[in-house]
């Protein structure tokens, strides 16, 4: 009789983990832009920007919370003590540009539907052309800048 094999521990991941996977996932943003795949330029962009939220937060909490609010997981890492007062300002907005345009949900999601789902957010008024290209666009330029502060912060942090 074949043995099951057990599903991992939810903590299986540890805060490097999530920022290395933050880092990877921002490294790929770009590309997937270029290449026109909006839909998971955008999902990407928050799952990256939900990886080093997650990375400051293990750091201070072990314990696995499995939402995914990035704004209660950036008010609960701990991330905003150690930012110094433009790293805060150019964080946070970029935390919210993402957290408009992103949910865990996009990962099903057809351009349409990502279509919709902008309309119904009103993140189209103001913009002409190709308003899906424009939000994808905007989510890739923030999450790159969130996960560079993270990272950034991180490694100065380690330092010290």
């Amino acid at each position: 009789m074949a043995q099951r094999r057990a599903r991992p521990p939810v903590d299986e991941f540890n805060a490097e983990q999530y920022k290395a996977a933050a880092q990877g996932h921002a490294e790929t943003l770009q590309r997937l832009y270029e290449l026109g795949y909006y839909v998971l330029a955008t999902y990407v962009s928050g799952v990256a920007v939900e990886s080093i939220l997650r990375a400051y937060r293990l750091r201070l909490n072990p314990e696995f919370d499995s939402r995914h609010d990035l704004i209660e997981l950036f008010r609960r890492c701990g991330i905003k003590d150690s930012l110094r007062p433009q790293e805060f300002i150019d964080f946070d907005a970029a935390v919210n540009i993402i957290n408009r345009r992103w949910a865990n949900t996009h990962r099903y999601r057809s351009v349409q539907a990502l279509r919709s789902f902008f309309r119904d957010a009103n993140l189209h008024h103001g913009i002409r052309g190709d308003f899906v290209k424009e939000n994808a666009r905007r989510a890739v330029s923030a999450a790159r800048t969130a996960v560079r502060i993270g990272v950034q912060r991180w490694t100065r942090s380690s330092k010290n």
